[in-house]
């Protein structure tokens, strides 16, 4: 295998796996966009290499372009994540500001409330006056009413009394039955006649109760019978499917296992510079807290901001430098005004 050959081959491999990022800078966020490409240009690579036995001194794998726009994306996804932060801060003040709104909006309709209370209660007075003269022609109307009221009671009661003769008849012609049921308390072991209707009530009860649980029994073994089938076949073609997944998956852990040092050592280098633009965010951090503090001591003012609250620091700082700016050249416009009186005297 020649030099041209081997390097047209990496340039094929290189420009395949440019077409796969701009085809896929489409697709969702949601897409292993990283370990797509990565599966694909180490697939192609394995598949060119295989053929070589003997690999020259000159035949090294170059970063290539897709490489670039992998880490360019993945620093872009951090710094999308923390813009959604500091959105969500914001949000949790403003919910903070309308909260505070309610509240005042909840005081202002208490005062009406009240005002409104206070007229209402000015208003009953007034009209208490009118209900006392009025409640005296009620009382009399009311004392029509109950003499009329005692009257129809009076006749209800001549019909209950009717009603209680009927009964006293009933009562001796069943009077039979009752002593029947007392001898059937003496030549038993109930106690009394309560007993023994309670006795029968209660076999009864049991007896529609049993039946209703041997058929809701029944129903229920059908349907786990029917039930223990279907999870029995449906278990049996998951098995399956989860064997066929578990072979797949041995063949790319093998593919991973050849190609484990190498993304070692590529993590490795990502931690590192990873923990270094935390330093750095850091050091930036504390040098905005020791700004706005000596802002803040300048004006004469106590810090109202927290620590963690970089942007409106860095705000702060801004306007006060713009203060500054301004004053300076107020400075410097009346001290040229002043050269050019001098030198007019």
């Amino acid at each position: 295998m020649t030099r041209h050959s081997a390097v047209a081959r990496l340039d094929i491999v290189n420009g395949v796996g440019e077409r796969m990022i701009c085809n896929m800078s489409a697709t969702p966020r949601d897409l292993p966009l990283e370990k797509t490409v990565e599966e694909f240009l180490v697939s192609k690579m394995e598949e060119r290499l295989r053929k070589v036995h003997k690999k020259p001194e000159w035949d090294v794998a170059r970063v290539s372009p897709s490489c670039k726009v992998v880490l360019a994306r993945r620093e872009l996804d951090a710094a999308d994540s923390r813009l959604a932060e500091k959105r969500k801060e914001q949000s949790k003040q403003r919910a903070l500001l309308d909260k505070q709104w309610e509240d005042l909006a909840e005081k202002e309709k208490a005062l009406r409330d009240s005002f409104t209370r206070f007229h209402s209660f000015l208003t009953e007075n007034e009209l208490k006056r009118e209900r006392a003269s009025k409640k005296l022609q009620e009382e009399l109307l009311l004392q029509e009413h109950r003499d009329l009221d005692i009257a129809a009671m009076k006749e209800t009661i001549s019909k209950l009394e009717l009603i209680k003769q009927n009964m006293d008849q009933h009562v001796t012609d069943y009077k039979i039955y009752e002593d029947f049921l007392k001898k059937v308390v003496t030549v038993s072991k109930f106690n009394s006649i309560h007993e023994v209707l309670n006795r029968y009530e209660t076999l009864v009860a049991t007896r529609d109760e049993l039946a209703a649980r041997q058929k809701r029994d029944l129903t229920a073994l059908e349907s786990e019978r029917s039930e223990m089938a279907h999870l029995s076949q449906e278990k049996t073609h998951t098995i399956i499917g989860l064997n066929n997944e578990l072979a797949a998956l041995h063949v790319r852990y093998d593919k991973a296992l050849a190609n484990t040092s190498t993304w070692e050592a590529s993590v490795e280098r990502i931690k590192k510079t990873g923990s270094k633009r935390t330093s750095e965010l850091g050091q930036v951090q504390a040098a905005t807290w020791s700004m706005y503090q000596q802002v803040c001591k300048h004006r004469g003012e106590p810090p109202t901001l927290g620590q963690g609250d970089v942007h409106r620091q860095l705000m702060c700082i801004k306007r006060f430098l713009q203060e500054m700016t301004q004053v300076v050249q107020e400075a410097k416009s009346q001290a040229n005004t002043d050269k050019t009186t001098v030198r007019a005297k």
